[in-house]
């Protein structure tokens, strides 16, 4: 069976005590490892596998959602912008996950909202993908480019098209962004890739 990402209980048996503490949204006890116990809060953590991917704390807390915990991580000066190995930032797992508090904290921090990992993907197109409408709003009002493409050049409006995303479309398209863009993959413009 398929681990549930959002079960704490196997990634907190492995978790650094900054990164339990993030999990748990205990902000009090992330600042005392930090100031007291001199924590890196920006030390790469040990994945579900027992590796290292360069996932930091805020990396963690944006992909879980956890946005009391990620704005103590920026007020104590954490990196919101290193991506991991992957070239998966913050504000791309924010995005990924609908988690349009966490994206706001990121935005607010100065952190790159079009930062794209190693496919080109980027906040945009995850948001639209995966059918995060605020998120992609939130995107689109920082000024992000929402026809930017990935490797395949499938755009946002593509991603959102293929997988019946129409609130994200909605925004796409107020956006003025590319929707005639055909891909590389099988040639179908967003459109085509809605049918």
């Amino acid at each position: 069976t398929m681990a549930n990402p959002n079960d704490l209980r196997g990634l907190l048996e492995r978790a650094t005590p900054l990164v339990a503490a993030v999990l748990e949204e205990d902000v009090a006890a992330m600042a005392s490892l930090v100031r007291d116990h001199g924590h890196d809060l920006n030390e790469p953590v040990v994945d579900e596998i027992g590796s290292h991917c360069g996932r930091t704390a805020s990396w963690v807390a944006a992909l879980r959602g956890k946005s009391a915990a990620l704005a103590q991580l920026v007020a104590l000066g954490a990196n919101v912008g290193q991506p991991d190995h992957y070239g998966c930032t913050p504000a791309y797992c924010a995005a990924d996950g609908g988690h349009d508090t966490c994206l706001k904290i990121l935005r607010d921090a100065g952190a790159d909202l079009e930062a794209a990992n190693r496919i080109s993907q980027g906040p945009a197109w995850e948001a639209a993908y995966y059918g995060h409408s605020r998120c992609l709003s939130l995107l689109a009002d920082a000024g992000c480019d929402l026809s930017r493409p990935n490797r395949f050049q499938q755009t946002p409006a593509w991603a959102a098209a293929s997988e019946g995303r129409l609130f994200c479309l909605g925004v796409i398209l107020t956006a003025g962004a590319d929707v005639s863009t055909p891909d590389t993959w099988d040639k179908h413009t967003p459109l085509q890739a809605a049918e």
